[in-house]
């Protein structure tokens, strides 16, 4: 049996490494609803690589909340949350 290289995969797919590499993090790190949104063109592998720096909760939540949204709102949407979501406590 020949081993197969991630650079075959997706030369054979027709995608570069680096898609290949967001999707295989947004498999691994993504609740099945934001997996499901990729899968079926719904999100891009970016967008979904950000949302997965939440956790699945926290996903599930991004992802019901911008499903009316246009593709551009859907990206600040998700950036306006990170931004809230990664800012230090502020100390009374």
């Amino acid at each position: 049996m020949t081993a197969v290289t991630i650079a075959q995969i997706c030369a054979t797919a027709g995608v570069s490494p680096r898609l290949y590499s967001m999707v295989a993090k947004v498999h691994r790190l993504g609740c099945g609803e934001l997996w499901a949104q990729l899968v079926a063109g719904k999100v891009s592998a970016h967008l979904a690589l950000q949302i997965c720096s939440l956790d699945h909760a926290g996903q599930q939540h991004v992802l019901a909340e911008m499903a009316p949204m246009r593709a551009r709102e859907r990206t600040q949407f998700v950036q306006r949350v990170l931004a809230i979501a990664t800012k230090p406590a502020e100390v009374a």
